[in-house]
């Protein structure tokens, strides 16, 4: 009995250590805010923008900043010229995330020239007075398969200390 408990614990710790162990920390001090892309994905830092691809490149996230509102539509008009026939059903929702942080998080459909066509999903998270800015175009077929790995993603945002 005190053996399993021990084998019970031990196997804990190491599927925790082996989730946090392979996955690189992208901390951002000015929005106070950091969280993680996992190792098996490629990214790409520019011009103070993150993206970050999937190991088949069939998921993309990419993060930004916005200071204010006028950022905030240079972000969405960008948005609009990287994908086209974007469409969206307009519908808003509330997505709870750690350290009390929420997402506004609109849905939809449109086209880019390297994938097609892509479901198209954008996150919003305030954080001192700053945006935390993320849009993800993903093909269909991948949307089953980084499901899980896009929601660990967007669920470790947290607060720095």
């Amino acid at each position: 009995m005190k053996q399993d408990k021990f084998l019970i614990i031990i196997s804990f710790l190491a599927m925790f250590s082996v989730n946090n162990c392979f996955a690189a920390e992208f901390p951002n001090q000015s929005l106070g805010l950091t969280f993680n892309i996992p190792d098996t994905w490629k990214t790409d830092e520019s011009d103070g923008n993150l993206t970050a691809f999937s190991p088949d490149e069939k998921l993309i996230m990419a993060f930004s900043v916005a200071t204010d509102e006028q950022g905030l539509n240079t972000w969405q008009a960008k948005v609009q010229q990287q994908i086209t026939n974007l469409t969206g059903n307009g519908e808003q929702v509330q997505m709870s995330l750690s350290d009390g942080l929420v997402a506004t998080v609109r849905k939809g459909k449109g086209e880019l020239d390297e994938m097609g066509q892509v479901d198209i999903a954008t996150f919003i998270i305030q954080s001192k007075n700053q945006m935390l800015l993320i849009v993800t175009a993903q093909t269909s077929q991948s949307a089953s398969d980084y499901e899980t790995e896009a929601e660990n993603i967007l669920r470790s945002i947290r607060r720095l200390n």
